[in-house]
């Protein structure tokens, strides 16, 4: 075993070389963490490929930077800068056939392979031509992380955006926030990924599948105030309100607790009330839903009584739209008399709802 020289000792002018310098580049971005994990573009815009100014068949490629791990142990992590945008050439489209081409930035280093130049590059990857076109194998290459995929039509004469899918991963140094929106997080995130939302201020992390949430940040509470709701509706399921509808975000197997707080009105009828999953309709208190509990029933006192309790479901796959879930509170009388649910200014009916996650 051999110690390289302490890089920038004072007097040390002729032993340090770069790969010292890109190993201690790697022992502050996390050592020991696969390169999958730390690849990525600089920024939210940082080298997205996209259409050309006046659409050909070539792509531009933002300005930005990004940090590449190299291939072999120990090479450590080259830092990436582009000042300006670049257009790189895509080439022509087959007749009669479609065609994958995929975008790489690579460093190509020539005490890694002999055959480089000691330079960074954009590399249009070409695809083949067929009726069910494959993605063109990247094994040939080295020490490189993926900006995009194209899809080349047959017989296209321009390349635009919408046959353009981003592929960057984004960096992160390792116990890191990727800062991001709702609608722009990372395209090819790891599992273990944890991004901030600036505009949802939520924490959400990748769990090799899909992005999830801890239940202690994704909790939600609404109330109608608007006046008094007329219960009556005969012995079918309607909605309370849609002014308490709550919105969260989740996953398949995720459970979701929902609470509501509220009084009624003196009139002798007996309500039940549930929450279903608005996409789907599954309730709360039916054996559409794993785990749900039946829901809660105020009796027909003529008293004016409160009405209170949590429920519990199991999230399914189709309770599900665009990464979120919508909880309505719904009622049944039974009956066609009408009872009051207070929900005024001084007497709210509340509504609050979190989801625990997977357990």
């Amino acid at each position: 075993m051999t110690f390289k020289a302490p890089i920038f000792t004072e007097l040390n002018t002729s032993s340090q070389s770069a790969d010292e310098l890109r190993l201690m580049i790697e022992g502050l971005m996390g050592r020991n963490v696969s390169a999958v994990c730390m690849n990525g573009t600089l920024g939210t815009s940082a080298l997205a490929v996209s259409q050309s100014g006046t659409p050909a068949m070539n792509i531009k490629i933002e300005g930005g930077g990004a940090f590449i791990k190299g291939d072999t142990s120990n090479q450590g992590w080259y830092h990436v800068f582009n000042d300006a945008y670049v257009t790189k050439t895509v080439s022509a489209a087959h007749a009669s056939l479609a065609r994958k081409d995929r975008v790489i930035l690579q460093v190509r280093d020539e005490s890694y392979n002999g055959a480089y130049t000691n330079d960074a590059d954009v590399i249009v990857v070409t695809g083949t031509p067929n009726a069910s076109p494959s993605e063109p194998s990247l094994a040939a290459y080295r020490d490189y992380i993926e900006l995009a995929l194209i899809d080349v039509p047959a017989a296209a004469t321009t390349i635009i955006d919408s046959y353009i899918t981003d592929r960057r991963p984004r960096f992160a140094a390792q116990g890191g926030l990727v800062p991001c929106t709702s609608s722009t997080r990372p395209s090819s995130p790891y599992e273990g990924m944890t991004i901030y939302e600036t505009n949802t201020d939520r924490v959400p992390f990748y769990d090799g599948t899909s992005w999830r949430f801890k239940g202690t940040n994704v909790m939600s509470r609404t109330s109608r105030t608007s006046g008094d709701k007329t219960l009556n509706n005969s012995g079918s399921w309607a909605n309370v309100d849609t002014t308490t509808d709550i919105t969260l975000p989740a996953v398949a197997g995720d459970w979701v607790e929902v609470n509501i707080s509220g009084h009624l009105g003196a009139e002798a009828v007996a309500v039940r009330f549930d929450a279903k999953f608005n996409n789907s309709g599954n309730q709360f208190g039916s054996s559409d839903v794993t785990g749900g509990w039946p829901g809660w029933y105020v009796g027909n006192s003529s008293d004016k009584d409160s009405v209170s309790g949590s429920a519990f479901a199991q999230v399914q796959s189709g309770d599900i739209s665009g990464g979120n879930v919508v909880i309505r509170i719904i009622y049944n009388t039974g009956t066609a008399t009408n009872r009051a649910l207070n929900a005024t200014s001084a007497i709210p009916f509340y509504v609050t709802a979190k989801n625990h996650g997977p357990s």
